[in-house]
């Protein structure tokens, strides 16, 4: 059923109810704008789609926000996946469109297509700036610029640089009592 709730609400309404009066969608005139509630899902294409597909939330004149939101229930988790096909990048772009060096674009991206071990990836549109691979029962991570830290505690192989021109600098002391140098290890020092 269709219904044009005109004359019952402040803001006009379109309402879409099933056979049973369950509100199916409404369509609600907030003026210069209108608001769309779907009370199941919405699916924008599906597997048998042919070209792209997309949602845009786009606010207008100065002090806008475009926001989204996605909520659960009191005992729910909230949860905003994105599937991407097999072999393929999931990423979640976020753009600022300034131009120049005002203007940035960073984007996580699930590796699906370019590696032997999954891998998650935080770059700039161009450059890889932090990977974390998944090697199983743990994960490695490689960061393309500098660390800043107060405490850095790793455990399992460490490796800082990845060349004979690379320089450790250490700005402190080394805590500890033994320090081995076993360059080949093979166990003999």
């Amino acid at each position: 059923n269709i219904f044009n709730n005109g004359g019952e609400n402040v803001e006009p309404e379109l309402r879409i109810t099933d056979g049973d009066d369950n509100v199916m969608m409404t369509l609600t005139d907030r003026g210069s704008t209108a608001t769309l509630a779907v009370t199941g899902d919405a699916t924008f294409g599906g597997p048998d789609a042919v070209g792209p597909r997309s949602v845009t939330v786009q606010a207008g004149g100065t002090g806008g926000v475009a926001s989204m939101e996605i909520v659960s229930g009191n005992v729910d988790d909230a949860i905003l996946t994105i599937n991407s096909g097999a072999d393929q990048d999931s990423k979640l772009v976020f753009v600022d469109t300034a131009t120049g060096i005002d203007g940035a674009t960073f984007e996580l991206v699930n590796r699906g297509g370019e590696n032997v071990l999954p891998a998650f990836e935080i770059t700039d549109g161009v450059n890889t700036l932090i990977t974390i691979r998944d090697n199983g029962a743990f994960g490695d991570m490689e960061v393309s610029g500098r660390v800043d830290c107060v405490n850095f505690e790793a455990s399992g192989s460490v490796t800082l640089g990845d060349g004979l021109a690379d320089e450790i600098v250490i700005n402190g002391h080394i805590r500890q009592e033994d320090i081995t140098f076993d360059a080949n290890s093979d166990g003999i020092r």
